[in-house]
This record gives structure tokens, sequence and C-alpha cells, in this order.
């Protein structure tokens, strides 16, 4: 390739800008910068290759300086920016003067000495390939990255894949170099090439180090070839959805180009590829590689497809089309692990296990959900990857960040940080790595037998990697592990772990041990040396047992007894994957892209009873349709499906510190078809109020009550599928100390009393008995079912006049489910005044009465907080399973820490946020002056500024003081997932209580009797539970005072907007109007009446 600039499509921004108050001003401006195909006073413009707004141009200033910019889009083409640098060059990295920066609080431009601008190749990736005299240094072969803003000799500099000791650079000398990271600069290494090129991209004139002979060797064979991701995937739909499965996710081919560039195959159907045949970019079968024929093409020389920025074209059969809506993306792992010790632990309980969102993508990149919490995200916005809550998806904040351009989040080179509601720390510690297979087999025949007892199975570590990779252990109790260093796998003892050391290894950059191409070596320790040892490999294994199940299309009922449960041949493996078998001889395995269903006779080829095209490592990973035959055509069975088989009954023994909740412990029982946070849940044998569940990252046992929380008896950190496989130390809790104690005895076991034998049903299929049990798709967490009749017994009846979709939603509010038990409510506020002398202790305590007068029961402090009373307010949280957040500036100062890191208020804010998660939290605003949701900083502002708020901070006389505390209501009971206020109209068979949300005797409302609610007073403690109901909220009056007869209650008016807009029912009053208004464009901000209003009135349903 040639070193013109026009063939190099890109420039790099580096170095270091000044600091104007120990902070580096417009740091994050600089970077890569790819051609835009634009020009400017006959200069090309560039756009910053990261989905921000930062552009690079060239135009004359103001007093006709000539001038290069970096700014903003919008203003592209002005002689303004945030640098600038006085030269006419006619290429940005041909500039040779000084660049300046932009100071706003100075007001003006400061010299950026260390700035400069290179050439650099339109990736960042590159691959040297080819054969070497005697096969010297092959192993420094491979592909390299280009690492982000460093510049050596006014060059990119490059790390090798898996080997970040393995560099490459241009020395001052004009060569090209390979070697050791400490050679950084010089003009040594393994490899020279001499060659003033700006990027290694076509080098040809290679020569290799002979170290045995001390001379260099000429290795003219050699390549170097750029490169691009690793993964991509096409987005979009065809014109008439021709060729639309021709679409889908393509991985690089490790070895094999065409022209130059990279070859792809097909993740699902690997008879599928793309190549590039000069001029175009092509998708067609595998076998017309090199040909210029294809279903789809693209007309562009993008060294790789994710670049290409001219339109694809396919062809519907007589001609090629365009296809506008098309487009190409480079993805990473679709399942990654966010893992490490960030500082003081600040936001360790949001790091875990995220699954890629299929198809999905924000800001050119794809998301991904926290596996067991889709609340936690993990996506990439204006030069950043970024972990934080759902509602924030897209948005430059969140709980983490990494400043980092990187196509995928395991790619990401730079430092994580983690922020504490005011400031980012560094977390050098925190890693992001892709992940695979829970569990993986090393087996084979190795030479002589060697280290033969080493192999077998080894299960993933949750939330564990060493050097950027995960590791895995074979037993807890047993030293043999695998991981990766510095380009190598290993097997070898667990003292070893992370060293370049062990029995076996092999040399491979592969993220993943199931993804390991190269041939291992086996260690002879009687001859000092390592042996080659082809026949050793490492395979994805699933779980023990799966079940394959759904009904069988009429025409094929002859092979509807070929389902049922498959077990898996443990040290065998079929076309790289691991197969299964039953009682008789039918067997499950995959070829060619497909899992095939079959006789024995057929194993391992294409042919079967029944078949599915997906290209899953493991069978219970399946999401293709299921096929099946009848000797002369195939069939599709819609309902089939493949799942893992999950125990029915798992055992909890052991010892526990001072034999603490022992009671706890025993047998516990399969919840069939319940799933808690994407797991299975148990039920206690003989007491079904204990239960074990999953919220990522812990295992809990606890009460059914608080099922879904954070918090129980017994606790464990492990991200483990199902609870048979925890290998973590359990915890349990000390109420007298109020802490976690480590119980390392305790373990959960699959309970052997319970015996799996396959016995026959109806049709010939085979289940364990009792049952199999296979992991439900999805189920809600609480049964709806006879909840019409259910609420006809409790005497509601009648809807309110109006149109028959306001009257579905009216009769679906009055209709839910009966709320679970509820816990006491914890009133989390500031006890000072707000800015105009209003004491706020005392707003609170209207409100508190308020609640309670409504069958509440609640925790709320009589007095100012004085002395040490955290174990008392963490007692409180935890018995409390909603927090009502008071927000006051008082407030949102304090928990920003202004008081200091100790701040009570602070602490209570953090503790409940951590132990009952964002979505327990409702926040209230009770001074006019906190209004600005966006302007909330802080704790309070990083997790409840994008939430809809209640305002309670008007005056108790006014109308909004009543209605709005009645909507809180609503809030608090769909919380609970009980019934909402009901409507005018809809009347409760016992007549309701007129309550006052003043200290004064009740109004009587609609003609029923009022009732006086005197004021409580307190007892002369710190802090007072006043325990009033454990029921649900009452039923409310028929209308508030002032209101017209029939008008709708806030829950009826978001259950129309959830109707409009096709929104989850069970979704809380205020989720579900934060997603509408993110689906409305609305910003969302003030009053949460008013938000609603506001959807109802730009969806013309008033």
């Amino acid at each position: 390739m040639s070193s013109s600039s026009e063939n190099f499509l890109g420039v790099l921004l580096a170095g270091s800008t000044p600091e104007v108050n120990d902070v580096q001003i417009h740091q994050d401006k600089l970077g890569e910068y790819t051609r835009t195909g634009g020009h400017l006073h006959g200069r090309p413009a560039y756009k910053k290759d990261n989905n921000t707004n930062h552009m690079l141009w060239f135009c004359y200033a103001s007093d006709g300086t000539p001038t290069w910019y970096v700014g903003k889009e919008e203003e592209f083409g002005q002689a303004r920016g945030w640098l600038q640098v006085k030269s006419e060059a006619t290429t940005p990295h041909d500039i040779k003067d000084p660049w300046s920066v932009w100071s706003v609080s100075e007001r003006q431009w400061k010299e950026a000495a260390d700035v400069k601008c290179i050439a650099v190749s339109a990736t960042a990736g590159v691959i040297i390939h080819g054969p070497t005299p005697s096969n010297l240094l092959q192993d420094k072969l491979g592909e390299y990255r280009r690492v982000q803003l460093r510049v050596i000799t006014e060059r990119g500099v490059y790390e090798m894949v898996g080997m970040p000791n393995v560099m490459m650079w241009y020395a001052p000398g004009g060569t090209w170099n390979i070697g050791k990271r400490d050679e950084l600069g010089q003009n040594r290494g393994w490899y020279q090439a001499v060659s003033k090129a700006i990027s290694p991209e076509g080098i040809i004139n290679w020569q290799v180090w002979d170290g045995a002979n001390k001379k260099w060797e000429k290795a003219s064979e050699l390549e170097a070839i750029s490169v691009g991701s690793k993964r991509i995937a096409f987005t979009g739909s065809t014109p008439k959805s021709v060729n639309q499965d021709k679409l889908g996710e393509y991985a690089r081919r490790p070895s094999g180009f065409c022209e130059c560039r990279a070859v792809y195959d097909s993740v699902d159907t690997p008879s599928r590829s793309i190549w590039y045949t000069k001029p175009y970019w092509y998708v067609g079968q595998s076998e017309d590689v090199g040909k210029a024929q294809g279903w789809l093409c693209c007309k562009d020389d993008a060294p790789c497809p994710e670049q290409v920025k001219n339109a694809w074209r396919v062809s519907d059969g007589q001609q090629m089309v365009d296809a506008a809506d098309v487009k190409c993306m480079p993805v990473g792992a679709t399942t990654v692990m966010v893992a490490g010790e960030t500082p003081n632990d600040l936001n360790s309980d949001k790091l875990g296990e995220f699954s890629r969102r299929l198809g999905q993508e924000v800001n050119g990149r794809p998301i991904y959900a926290q596996v067991g919490n889709d609340n936690r995200m993990l996506w990439y916005a204006a030069g950043y990857w970024y972990l934080g809550k759902k509602n924030e998806l897209g948005k430059s904040q969140g709980w983490l960040c990494v400043r980092d351009p990187a196509p995928a989040p395991e790619l990401v080179q730079s430092i994580w940080r983690v922020g504490d509601g005011e400031r980012l720390h560094q977390a050098p510690n925190v890693r992001c790595a892709a992940i695979g297979a829970r569990t993986i087999e090393v087996l084979g025949a190795p030479v002589n037998g060697l280290h033969k007892d080493k192999m077998g199975e080894f299960r993933m570590i949750s939330a564990t990697e060493v050097n950027g990779k995960p590791v895995y252990e074979k037993e807890p109790a047993v030293s043999h592990m695998v991981w990766a260093s510095n380009g190598y796998w290993y097997v070898g003892k667990r003292d070893e772990l992370g060293k370049q050391a062990g029995w076996m290894q092999v040399r491979d950059s592969a993220p993943l041990p199931e993804e390991i191409s190269g041939v291992w070596q086996i260690w002879n320790q009687m001859d000092k040396r390592w042996i080659p040892s082809e026949n050793v490999r490492v395979t994805a294994v699933g779980n023990e047992r799966v079940c394959i199940a759904g009904p069988t299309p009429a025409q094929c009922q002859a092979y509807a007894d070929k389902l049922g449960s498959y077990r898996r041949v443990k040290g065998h493996e079929v076309n790289g994957h691991a197969y299964y078998r039953r009682a008789d001889d039918v067997m499950l395995w995959h070829a060619a892209g497909s899992w095939w269903v079959g006789p024995k006779t057929s194993l391992g080829q294409q042919t079967g009873f029944w078949r599915c095209a997906d290209s899953a490592r493991v069978p219970e990973a399946i999401k293709g349709v299921w096929e099946v035959g009848d000797g002369s055509m195939w069939y599709k069975a819609e309902g089939v499906s493949c799942a893992e088989h999950v125990r029915t009954h798992v055992l909890l023994s052991g010892a526990t510190p001072a034999d603490r909740h022992q009671d706890k412990l025993g047998t516990y029982v399969l919840c069939e078809g319940e799933l808690v946070n994407d797991r299975v849940c148990y039920q206690q044998l003989g007491n079904p109020s204990r239960m074990i569940w999953f919220l990522t990252p812990y295992w809990y046992v606890g009460k059914r009550d608080e099922k879904a929380l954070g918090q129980g008896w017994v606790q464990v950190r492990s991200l483990a599928p199902v609870p048979e496989l925890i290998t973590g130390v359990w915890s349990v809790w000390n109420s007298v100390e109020r802490k976690w104690v480590e119980a390392p005895e305790l373990r959960i076991s699959a309970d052997d009393s319970v015996e799996d034998e396959l016995v026959d049903l109806p049709g010939g299929a085979t289940l364990a008995s009792p049952p199999i049990s296979s992991i439900p798709k999805a189920l809600p967490m609480e049964s709806k079912d006879d909840v019409i009749g259910a609420g006809s017994a409790d005497g509601v009846g009648g809807t309110s006049c109006g149109s028959s979709s306001a009257s579905s939603a009216a009769l679906a509010l009055s209709t839910t489910s009966q709320p679970v038990q509820a816990g006491q409510i914890f009133l989390l506020h500031e006890v000072t005044q707000d800015a105009h002398g209003r004491i706020l202790h005392e707003r609170v305590s209207r409100i508190n009465d308020f609640i309670r007068a409504a069958g509440c029961t609640t925790w709320f402090s009589a007095e100012r907080v004085q002395g040490n009373v955290l174990d008392m307010t963490c007692a409180a949280i935890d018995e409390s399973d909603i927090v009502l957040v008071f927000v006051s500036q008082r407030s949102l100062d304090r928990v920003a820490g202004k008081n200091g890191a100790y701040d009570s208020l602070k602490k209570e804010f953090e503790y409940a946020e951590r132990t009952k998660g964002a979505d327990r939290l409702v926040p209230i605003v009770i001074d006019p002056n906190a209004r600005m949701s966006r302007d909330w900083g802080g704790g309070i502002g990083m997790v409840l500024g994008s939430r809809p708020f209640t305002d309670l901070a008007v005056d108790p006389t006014e109308l909004a003081w009543d209605t709005n505390l009645h909507a809180l209501l609503d809030e608090i009971s769909v919380l609970r997932g009980g019934t909402s206020t009901p409507s005018a109209g809809v009347h409760s068979a016992t007549p309701a209580v007129a309550y006052s949300s003043s200290t004064s005797t009740a109004t009587a409302r609609d003609g029923l009797s009022g009732v006086a609610a005197s004021h409580h007073t307190p007892d002369r403690r710190d802090f007072t539970a006043t325990k009033i109901s454990s029921s649900a909220i009452a039923p409310m009056p028929k209308s508030a005072p002032g209101s017209a007869q029939g008008e709708r209650t806030m829950a009826q008016k978001v259950a129309r907007v959830r109707e409009e807009l096709s929104l989850e029912p069970s979704l809380p009053i205020a989720k579900a109007v934060a997603e509408a208004n993110a689906v409305m464009g609305l910003e969302g901000h003030g009053p949460l009446a008013k938000q609603v209003e506001a959807l109802l009135t730009e969806l013309g349903v008033l």
C-alpha cells in the first residue's frame, strides 16, 4: 500500500493539553479523525470516528491567516473552535507549527506544544502473517492494534493482541520494528523493515533476527494487512425483505485474505461469507469467495466492511437494488464480564456479567444488559463507554466510564473510572473481558499420556478475570486451573495463576479457550522440554443434561419420540462440539452450523430426524427454529426448544457461625415456571415462605416477601446460572452485630436423595422422574390468574362512564392481583428549613401522617438525629421495602458530600440505594428551589435525577397538595404490586375513611362523614417506627374535594398512557412515565402530575 496521504483516511491528534486549575483543558477533543470525503478551501475535512460532534477543518481566520481548527460539527467551516494551529499545510499531518487550545476561564489561547497530528491508517488493526526462514519467531506474528493516543517518532504505536509486551513502532533511523515493550522507540527488535511508511500496512521488506547465527534473515513473504473488528453485524432491513436472512453476524477468519482484505464467515451459517473483490464488497456463498458475485454488494474500497460509507445493494433475483437501510457495525462478544476492585468499593455492586442485545445498537455501538438485572446496562456515547442505568441509555452519564472508542467494551485499552456522586476516580483494577461457555472441557490424547490427569472439565469462576480474560477451575478443592497470560493459554496449578507456567500451554491470543486454534504443548519433566500434542483440544460444554421439548408438526408425529432428555457424553467431542445421547442411542450433535438429532450411526454427519440451523456452542443456547423431516421435506416446529436441565431439589447444608440461621438450611424445591431476575428460584420444603433467589451479583436465602430484593438471612456472591453451581463463600446475617459473617462450611448441591431416572411418557418422549424442569423462557414474577374474579369478590364493581378504552384501563386497574405483604416505608429527609423559612421536618411529618392514615407502616425520624444511630438506621432500612427520598437543596448538598463523607444523610441514602435498588427509591420534592431535577447534583442526581418526582413543595392549603399526596399513594401501591386508588365510580363495599393532609379535623367528602385525623405526637425518642397496619393501602374516597365526579386518578391516567404506547402494563407509575417520555421525545422534568398531563396532551387523549 502506498504511503501517499490519499491512502490514509485518518489522522491522530495526540499528546497532552495544558492544565488550568489542575484539569487538562479539551483533552477529550484529541483522538482519531477520519476523512469525511469532502473538502473545504482545497483541504480535506475530518470527523472524529467515535460518535461525537467533533470535526477538524481548514479555513481562514478573521485576519486572513490560514488556520486549522478542531471544533463542533455545527460550527464547521467557521473560524472558531477548541483547538487551532496557524498553518497552510495541505493536510493536518503535514502541520509543523505548534497547536493552541482555548481556555474558557482565562479567555485566551494557550500553547499546546505537546499536541501532534500524525497520519494513520483507517483501521486500528493490522495483521502480519506469512512464512519466515526456518519458522523463526513465528510467535511474534499475528494481530496488532494501535494504542490509543500514543505517538513515537511521529507514527502510531501498536501492541500485539494477547501479548501486551510485544510492540511495533517506528524508530528514528527510518525503520519499523517489532520488539519488547522496554525497547520501545529504539532501532532494535526481533523484526525490522526499512521503510518510512506512515503505517505498517503494505510493507514487504521485512527481516527477522536469527539469534543462533547472530544475523538478520530476509522474510520477503511477510505481509502486513489492515483489519477491523473481529466480529461485525448487519442491521436494518432489505427492500421487501429480499435476502434479509443473509444479514446477521459475521466473524473474521483467523487466516485467509482476498485482495489484501480479511474474509468473514457467518456466525450462524458458515456457508456464507463476506469478501472484497475490487471494487466491491460482497456477501455470498463461501465457495464463491474471490468471485465478483453475491447476494449483497457495496462499491467501496474501505479496508473493512464496517467502514464502508456507500449504500449496500441487494439482488432481487433479476437486478441489484439499493438497500439504504442496511448498515454494518463492529460488535464484540455476546457476553462480557466487568470485574475487578474499585476504589473503596465504590459502585462495586454494579459490576457483573452483561449480555449483548443482538441486533440493537446505540450511537453506532452494541448495547449490553446485565445478566439478572436488565436495569443496568453498558453503552457507548461521545467517545466513552458507560456502565449505568437503563433509563440513562445513550447518555453521557453512569456509575462507571472509560474514555476509549473501542468497537466493543472488551477491547478497551484505557483505564476505567468510577463516580462517587461528585467526581471520578481511576479504577485501574477494573477490566472488561469476553466470556463464553461457563464450563469447558480439556480433552483428547496427550503425547505419551503426559498429564492426562490434568485434563477434564473446568468451570469459569464468576466475576473473576486474570490478564483481561476469564479463569477456570476444576474444583474449588483441586489446584488445576486454566488461564491466559501474554498470548498463551495454560493448564497449571492454582499457585501459578496468571504466570507463564503450567503443565500444558498453547500460543494463541483467542479471547476464550473454546476458540483456541493453536497446537497445545505438554511439558515433559524428564526431558525438560515442551512436546507438541495435536490431539489435545478444548471445547465448550454446557449443562450435563438438556431437554428438547415442544409440539411436533402433524405430518411428522412418528419422530415426536426423538425429543426429550439428552445426557452429555463426557470426554468426547465431534466437529469441535460436545455431543449428547439418550438411553436408546438417539444422539444430539453439531455439524456444519446446525444441531442434529438422529441415530448413533449418523453421529457427526449432516443428516438426522431433527435439525436446527444455529451455531450455538452448546444446545441450551440455541435460538433458531427446529425442523423435523418426513423423509422427503423439512417442516418447521416453531414451538420446540432446547433448555438446560434444572434440578428440582437442592440441599443447603453445613455449619454456620454460632449455628445462626440453621433453620434456614435444608432441602429447597424448584418453583415451577417461575423466574426471578432471569434465574430459577426455590422454596424450602415444608416452609414455602422461605426462598432462594438471585439478584446480581448475589444469591440470597430469605423471606418470600423479600423475593427479588437484595436482602435475606444468607447470601453468596456468585453469578452461577443455577444454585448447585455456586462455588463462592456463603455469609450469614448477624442481627446482633448487624453485619455479614462468612460461613465457609456452608454448601449447596443437588439433592441426591431425589432420583432423576428416565421414564417413558406418552408419545414416546422421555423425561426425568420427577419430571425434568427446564428453565422457562420468560414468566412474570407474580401470577395474575383469576384476578377479575378476585376483584369481584372484594366487592369492587362498576366502572366510570367514558370511552371504551378508558373504561378498560380503569377496570384493569381495579382488578389487579392482590398486593404482597408489605414492609414498612422509610422516610429519608432533611430536618432544617427550606429557602422560604418553612420547617422541612414539619412538612414531612404531615406527609407521614397521611401515609400512615392510609394503612401503611412508616419509619420516621421524630426529632433531629443526634449521636451514633448508624445501626438503628440500617436496621430500619433493612426492614423497609420502599424508601421515600425527600429532596431539598439542603439534602442534595448533604448527599453530595458537602458535609463530608460520613454525613448521616449521605450514608443513609447510599445504603438504601445499595440494598433496596434505585427502583424502590421514590423521589419527593419538598423545596421549591429543588424542582429542576436536571440541576440535581451528587448521589441523588445520579440515581434519581432522570426519574419523575412527586411535587409536595406546594402549600398544604392548595388543591395540588391533596392531589399529589394521592398520586404518591398510587405510586406506593403499584410498587407493592397492589391495586391503585379506585377511580370515581369504582366503589368499595366498605365506606372509606376520609383523610386529612393537615393536623386539623378532616373535611367530609362526597357525603361521607369526616373522621378526625389527630396529629401524631411521637415518643420523645430519636426514632419512631409506627406500625398501624401491615396491609396494603386502604381504598380512597370516590373523588378528591374540588374535583369533578368521574375525574381519573393519576394511576388511571398513566394506565391510559401505557395503553396508547403499548408499554408493559406492570410498569410502576414512575417508570412508565419515564419510558413514555423517552418514546414521545419529551424532556421529562418537573412534577409527575404535570408530566402525565403533558403526555396525555401529546397523545391527544385528555
